[in-house]
Formats: C-alpha cells, structure tokens, sequence
C-alpha cells in the first residue's frame, strides 16, 4: 500500500505502478489514515519519503525543486515527528521504519524515532556522504 496527500500524486502513481505491473494499492490521504483499520499492529515495513524541509529553506532550493507542489516539500519536523508517532502504532513488533530527512535533521529525526519507543535506530548517508536516512525497528 502507498499513500499521499496528493490526488494529483496518488493518480500518478496508480498509473505508473499499472504500467509497471505492480500490485500496489495506492490511496490518498494524510498519512496513514487511509489504511484499513485491520492493517493496526500488522505492517511489516513503513518506507517514507514526508515533506521534511522547513519553508524557510524555499528561496535556496534549486530551480527543478522548487517546480515540486509544495506539500510535496514542506513540513519540516513536525510532519516527520507525527508519522513516526504513527508508524509505531501501525508496525507490528519487530517491523522497520526508514524516514529520508533532511540531512541536518538527523539527530532530531533519530531522537524521535527513540523517543517513540523504536530501537534500535540507525542513520544512513546517501549516496553524497550526507546523513538522508534514519532507519528504526519496533521492538
């Protein structure tokens, strides 16, 4: 299953996983609340990409960014926060969640994610060498 925020998102995707031959059901909302109540407790993997970046950061972004909508973008910690609050609930014991972050927010990305009750939580760099990914188990 996929979510997003965004019709326009969720209509691409539903047509790029149809033309891929994917089995994905692709469903719009915020967050996890469009997931089926029976999924509560039962997910075995939350991989997520949220709207990290804090709308002070607009003006530096480059030009092919800054073309993204910006719910796609901006939502600094506060979205990040909320979803691994959320992640918690939805994983089963012993499920992972892996959050791409800002990389200036890794500390507070991981302080979270401890904060939430996951362990153990791990940072992983991209591909550049910078701190992109926090990577957490419910245990």
């Amino acid at each position: 299953m996929a979510t997003d925020i965004s019709e326009a998102a969720v209509a691409l995707a539903r047509e790029n996983a149809e033309r891929l031959g994917l089995a994905v059901d692709v469903r719009a909302g915020d967050l996890f609340e469009p997931l089926p109540m029976e999924c509560l407790g039962e997910v075995d993997l939350v991989v997520t990409n949220p709207p990290y970046l804090s709308i002070e950061l607009a003006a530096d972004l480059p030009p092919e960014v800054q073309a993204d909508p910006p719910e796609a973008l901006f939502g600094g910690i506060e979205v990040t926060r909320r979803l691994i609050t959320e992640a918690f609930a939805w994983l089963r014991p012993g499920g992972a969640l892996a959050i791409e972050h800002d990389e200036r927010a890794a500390a507070a990305v991981a302080a979270a994610a401890r904060g939430a009750g996951f362990e153990p939580v791990f940072v992983r760099r991209d591909l550049n060498g910078r701190d992109r990914v926090v990577g957490a188990r419910r245990p």
